[in-house]
């Protein structure tokens, strides 16, 4: 005779995948709601100062308040949004010119720190991925919206992840991740002020790629300094963003 579950005995196997199931279509839905939200703002749709209400957001995507909730808790920590007493949620204010420029200084740091340790390991998986982020960029245009840009965008942003992936350092990686949304602001920022060159970013990139075929760590320190000064001289051309991305 079957004993009846009870108590410390593990659940059946049917309800755990069931769970399982639940769980996973849960976490697709959070981060479609997140992928949304986090579009509008960075579309300039969300203005800053705009309140984030979530049952509102819930009612008017068409889904329970959890996710929504979930989601500003991650925008948040993202500093894409800020949480005012008696307010709640609102759009961050846009960081300003000064802090981009500071934002490309410290990524010199943490990126040239990072090649010099991980390009001369060679690792097989790092070239063929950094190749891919370079035909994926290569296989989207700017468009006019983030929504467009957004491909772009994605594939820029994997590429010098890499190169932090690469030096294999955990508390370097997390460094770089919690800038990770202020480094789309920034790329969007130079968008926006039309100082995105797509063919002057493909050669940066590819001066960088061959550095790490060639397993030289100074040399791909090299290239990814003039690369990202180079994104310093575009933004310093440009106005403040609290002007241009409203």
């Amino acid at each position: 005779m079957a004993r009846a579950a009870g108590k410390g005995m593990a659940p059946p196997l049917g309800k755990l995948i069931n769970n399982g199931r639940k769980k996973v279509r849960y976490e697709a839905l959070t981060q479609q709601v997140y992928e949304s939200i986090k579009g509008e703002i960075l579309d300039m749709r969300l203005k800053p100062g705009d309140r984030l209400t979530i049952d509102a957001l819930a009612r008017d995507m068409g889904v329970s308040i959890s996710p929504v909730r979930e989601t500003l808790a991650r925008l948040l920590a993202e500093r894409l949004v800020e949480f005012k007493p008696y307010s709640g949620y609102v759009v961050a204010q846009l960081p300003s010119k000064k802090y981009f420029i500071d934002m490309v200084s410290t990524r010199i740091l943490l990126e040239c720190h990072a090649v010099r340790i991980g390009a001369p390991r060679r690792s097989e998986t790092i070239i063929r991925e950094l190749e891919e982020a370079l035909a994926g960029m290569d296989s989207h245009s700017l468009g006019t919206r983030y929504r467009d840009f957004r491909g772009y965008l994605e594939w820029d942003i994997r590429f010098h992840g890499l190169l932090i992936r690469s030096a294999e350092n955990e508390v370097l990686i997390q460094i770089y991740e919690d800038l990770r949304s202020l480094n789309q602001f920034s790329r969007l920022y130079l968008y926006i002020g039309k100082q995105i060159n797509q063919s002057r970013v493909r050669t940066e990139h590819e001066a960088i790629l061959k550095a790490y075929r060639e397993g030289d760590g100074e040399k791909a320190a090299r290239a990814v300094r003039s690369h990202l000064e180079s994104t310093g001289k575009n933004i310093e051309k440009i106005g403040e963003p609290s002007a241009m991305m409203v």
